[in-house]
């Protein structure tokens, strides 16, 4: 009795491909999160500092 032949259409690689393609979207996202942080942590270090004369303390 022969084997089957391999199906050509076999799940296995597109899982693969799907799970990579999971990971690099979920990777992408979390940069995007991490560098609007830090713009918007800039952007409220710039807004206060504008406000605040370092050397005396006294708003302006």
């Amino acid at each position: 009795m022969n084997a089957l032949p391999n199906p050509i259409f076999d799940a296995w690689p597109l899982q693969d491909a799907a799970v990579l393609m999971l990971c690099i979207s979920v990777a992408v996202w979390i940069a995007g999160l991490a560098i609007d942080l830090r713009q918007r942590n800039a952007l409220l270090r710039s807004c206060t500092s504008a406000r605040i004369d370092h050397s005396t303390g006294e708003l302006q």
